[in-house]
């Protein structure tokens, strides 16, 4: 029995321009043969004047695969473009004539259908007699957005279809691998279980919350796909160029590849943070919080530091287990001087129950 070994790319460009290597992306030092390279990309640059030229010129990330890849016998088979979302098949020369009844469409969601700049573009086609279908999307995005963008990839699929017989539709296909920057994200958990979670790759503590996951319980669509294992990092969103998470904020997304979901979260909740004097409280949330390796940076309104200062300690509160469960090292407030002078004197604010409450 032949076997066939495809490599399937989801990428996020985000307007960048090509970097000048891409052979780790593709793996093409790894000893697994690879037959076919299937690789979409979203948020390529789609300005007007680029867009145009790209049509009649071929963009520059095609152009940077098709580099990449020709030298090593492979071949650019089939290609779709709908503004910001690409879709590329390249195929070993020798597959080439067993590869039969390509076709490509599109679907646009964005502004209620008019705009591409969300939606989702497909390849399908027979290889070697089976029937497989390619879809890229780029789903609507945002946190409360899960049952929208569930939506979304319902519409996509009833709406595309192809001049073929007995594949009309994309389930109609033996295989259909469904990828893209589909936007799900990682619900209820606190910024710094979450951290944790990814610090000590222990992800499948993330996995019951994630979006997709749980859609996945409610519709029946979503339960005709299945998902390779968990086994990576939240893959949004990073600080530009580099492996640091986003320091302006902190929302876990995930990919989708290969006719699989990904990521999802836990039971265990710290949903509070807060910082006590003898006397005095203040309580920040999750998204009033960063920290690096060697640096917490907590912020607060102005109105509330204690304006007499004093010895304080920053403590980690859990909604679940309804106790503190983690206390730092004392640290020092600095009283203000001008404060002081103008007679002003702090209130007590913000108790336990009206913070937990919201």
């Amino acid at each position: 029995m032949d076997t066939f070994g495809l490599y399937v790319v989801t990428w996020n460009v985000a307007t960048a321009e090509p970097p000048d290597d891409v052979n780790s992306l593709l793996q093409l030092n790894s000893p697994k043969k690879t037959d076919l390279y299937v690789i979409g990309l979203q948020e390529v640059k789609a300005a007007p004047l680029k867009f145009v030229t790209d049509l009649a010129f071929e963009d520059s990330w095609s152009h940077l695969f098709m580099n990449t890849l020709a030298p090593l016998g492979y071949i650019k088979v089939s290609s779709i473009r709908m503004q910001g979302l690409l879709l590329l098949f390249f195929s070993k020369l020798e597959h080439v004539p067993f590869i039969r009844d390509i076709q490509v469409t599109y679907t646009r969601t964005g502004l209620y259908g008019y705009w591409g700049n969300k939606g989702g573009v497909s390849i399908r086609l027979s290889f070697y007699g089976h029937m497989l279908c390619f879809l890229n999307c780029h789903l609507t995005a945002h946190m409360n957005y899960a049952s929208q963008r569930v939506d979304e990839f319902e519409y996509i699929l009833d709406a595309q279809t192809f001049d073929t017989k007995n594949t009309p539709r994309i389930l109609d296909h033996k295989v259909v691998f469904w990828f893209g920057d589909l936007n799900f994200r990682i619900e209820d958990h606190g910024m710094l279980f979450v951290r944790n979670c990814i610090t000590s790759q222990r992800y499948n503590l993330l996995w019951p919350k994630d979006q997709l996951t749980m859609m996945k319980q409610k519709k029946a669509t979503l339960q005709k796909f299945e998902e390779g294992p968990l086994d990576f990092q939240p893959t949004y969103k990073f600080d530009l160029n580099s492996d640091n998470y986003d320091t302006s904020q902190f929302l876990m997304d995930k990919i989708k590849s290969c006719s699989t979901f990904l990521i999802s979260r836990n039971y265990y909740s710290l949903k509070c943070l807060f910082c006590i004097l003898i006397y005095f409280k203040i309580w920040v949330k999750d998204d009033q919080v960063s920290f690096t390796d060697e640096l917490f940076q907590v912020y607060v309104n102005k109105d509330e530091i204690p304006v007499l200062g004093g010895e304080c300690v920053l403590c980690y509160y859990s909604s679940n287990l309804q106790c503190i469960v983690g206390i730092s090292q004392p640290f020092k407030v600095q009283e203000s001087r001008a404060a002081i002078e103008e007679g002003l004197v702090p209130e007590n604010i913000n108790g336990l129950d009206e913070t937990v409450s919201s």
